[in-house]
């Protein structure tokens, strides 16, 4: 059974979205094929970032928790749907909506191979970068994963990793003022674009 609870619609707010689309008219004045209005802005640390798609606001940042011991670096990423975002979501509970969108953040960013796991690694099978991608949804008015698959990106691209250099079996962190950080390499940049069909398509 679904955790999410469902947004009640009345019969009124149906008949009104109904003629709107049959109107070809958008309630926020946008053309059907419109993108809302996108905006980033970056925080004070690398990796960190907030977009604003519409009134869509989302928050990310890149972390590396620790060094783990494949060839590949690693990327993982995790998306919170907080009560404050909608009334819909609940705390401390990963929803089936929270579990769906992860799945296609990944889809989107993981396998698709945007992200170099290779540059990640700093000593062939002993040390690699684990990153961890912590996205944080603070408003939703649709489009979620659109906002949050530009503000993942834009987070991995914004993060700078500490250099790091390898002296016999001694792994060396350099901090940000001995060494310049080191930029994720990205080979491109897939962006999730939602929509929807109605009645099939047909006018």
């Amino acid at each position: 059974m679904s955790n999410i609870r469902k947004t009640i619609v009345s019969n009124c707010e149906k008949k009104f979205l109904t003629k709107s689309l049959g109107d070809w008219v958008r309630i926020d004045g946008r053309a059907f094929d419109e993108f809302r209005k996108i905006d980033i802005n970056f925080g004070k640390d690398w990796g960190c970032c907030f977009v604003s798609l519409g009134k869509n606001e989302v928050s990310c940042e890149v972390q590396v928790p620790k060094s783990s011991r494949p060839s590949e670096g690693i990327l993982n990423i995790n998306i919170e749907l907080n009560p404050i975002a909608a009334p819909n979501f609940e705390a401390g509970r990963q929803s089936d909506l929270s579990v769906q969108l992860n799945r296609l953040l990944e889809k989107c960013i993981k396998d698709s191979k945007a992200v170099d796991l290779e540059s990640l690694c700093i000593k062939a099978n002993e040390k690699v970068w684990a990153f961890r991608v912590d996205v944080n949804v603070l408003n939703h008015e649709g489009n979620i994963l659109d906002c949050a698959s530009v503000a993942a990106l834009t987070a991995l691209a914004h993060f700078r990793r500490p250099d790091v250099t390898c002296d016999g079996e001694e792994f060396i962190v350099h901090t940000y003022q001995q060494r310049d950080p080191i930029p994720t390499v990205i080979h491109h940049y897939p962006v999730c674009i939602t929509y929807a069909i109605f009645d099939g398509g047909y006018d």
